[in-house]
C-alpha cells in the first residue's frame, strides 16, 4: 500500500502531488465570488480584478512548493536579471510571430490593415493590464507545478502532449469557434503550449513562456487590432477581414485561427528545440536569422 503514496526515493508520488494542487485549486475558486464581491464591495472595479485569478494560483503554487519544502524560485520564478532578460526576450519572440502571421495574412490577400484613428490610449493599457494578468495565471497553472510534476512522473514529451490537450480545451468554448474555426484554432493553440512548455523546459524558468505569451497577445490585441483566441480587442491598427476561406482569414477568432499560425508556430518549435538553451542570446540570433 505504501508504493501508492511514496515513489523509491521515499517521497510522495508526483501524481498525488497533483491531487493535492487540483484539490487546492479546487478550494480557491470556493473562495474567489467571496473575494471579488468583497473587493467590489471596497471600490475595486472589475477590471482591476484582473490580478485575482492570477493570485490564487500563484497561492496555491506556494502552498504546494512550501509543502515539498522548496521555493517559488524552483517552480520558475527566481526573478533575476537572467530572468527579466528571458522575459523580454520572449515578449519580442511573440510579437515577431504575430507579425510574421499577419504578413502572411495579408500577402495572401486574408485581411487590410488601417491605422485606428479611434483607439483610446486608456483602452490599450486596460487590455495590456488585463494579458498580463491572464497570461501569467495561465502560464502558472499549465506551465507550472502541475507540468513540472508530470515532467517528473511521465516524461517530458507525454507532459506536453497532456497539457497541449488540456490547453487546446480550455479554449474550445471561446467566442468565435465554430465549424470554419476550430480545427486550425485549437491545433494552434494546443502548438502554442507545446511551445511555452517547450520554453520552459529549455530555460527552467517561467519568464520565457510568459514573455512569449504576452507578447503574443498584445501584439495580436493591441498592435495589429485582432481578436485574441475569439475575444475582441482595440489596437493601434485596424484590421479589416476579406471574404477568404476562415484558414485565411481566421474569421472572428483572429490570427490564432489561420494556416499560418500553425506554421509558425511549428517553425518556432523547431528554432526552440534546436536551440541549446546556454545563452539568453542564441534564441534572439537564430530566431533573427530565420
Amino acid at each position: 500500500m505504501k508504493h501508492l503514496l511514496i515513489n523509491q526515493n521515499q517521497q510522495l508520488r508526483n501524481g498525488w502531488w497533483i491531487v493535492i494542487f487540483i484539490a487546492l485549486i479546487a478550494l480557491s475558486r470556493v473562495i474567489y465570488p467571496y473575494a471579488s464581491e468583497q473587493l467590489q464591495d471596497w471600490g475595486v472595479t472589475k477590471e482591476w480584478l484582473s490580478p485575482l485569478s492570477a493570485l490564487f494560483v500563484l497561492v496555491v503554487t506556494w502552498i504546494c512548493m512550501r509543502l515539498r519544502r522548496q521555493s517559488l524560485a524552483e517552480v520558475g520564478f527566481n526573478m533575476d536579471y537572467k530572468w527579466f532578460r528571458q522575459l523580454s526576450a520572449g515578449m519580442g519572440i511573440g510579437s515577431l510571430q504575430i507579425a510574421l502571421i499577419v504578413l502572411l495574412m495579408f500577402f495572401a490577400g486574408g485581411v487590410q490593415l488601417t491605422v485606428n484613428t479611434q483607439v483610446m490610449t486608456s483602452t490599450i493599457l486596460i487590455s495590456l493590464y488585463a494579458f498580463l494578468f491572464s497570461v501569467l495565471m495561465e502560464e502558472i497553472l499549465f506551465r507550472g507545478f502541475i507540468f513540472q510534476r508530470l515532467i517528473d512522473g511521465i516524461g517530458v514529451w507525454k507532459a506536453q502532449i497532456s497539457l497541449a490537450i488540456l490547453f487546446a480545451i480550455g479554449h474550445v468554448t471561446n467566442p468565435e469557434v465554430n465549424q470554419d474555426t476550430i480545427i486550425f484554432a485549437t491545433l494552434d493553440i494546443a502548438l502554442g503550449a507545446i511551445l511555452f512548455g517547450l520554453a520552459y523546459i529549455k530555460t527552467k524558468s517561467l519568464a520565457l513562456p510568459i514573455g512569449l505569451h504576452f507578447g503574443w497577445n498584445a501584439a495580436q490585441g493591441n498592435i495589429f487590432g485582432f481578436s485574441v483566441s475569439g475575444y475582441e480587442q482595440s489596437g493601434i491598427l485596424l484590421p479589416t477581414i476579406t471574404q477568404k476561406p476562415a484558414w485565411i482569414t481566421g474569421s472572428g477568432f483572429g490570427p490564432e485561427a489561420t494556416l499560418f499560425a500553425v506554421f509558425i508556430d511549428l517553425l518556432f518549435i523547431f528554432l526552440l528545440w534546436k536551440w541549446k538553451g546556454a545563452d539568453d542570446n542564441s534564441l534572439q540570433q537564430k530566431v533573427a536569422s530565420a
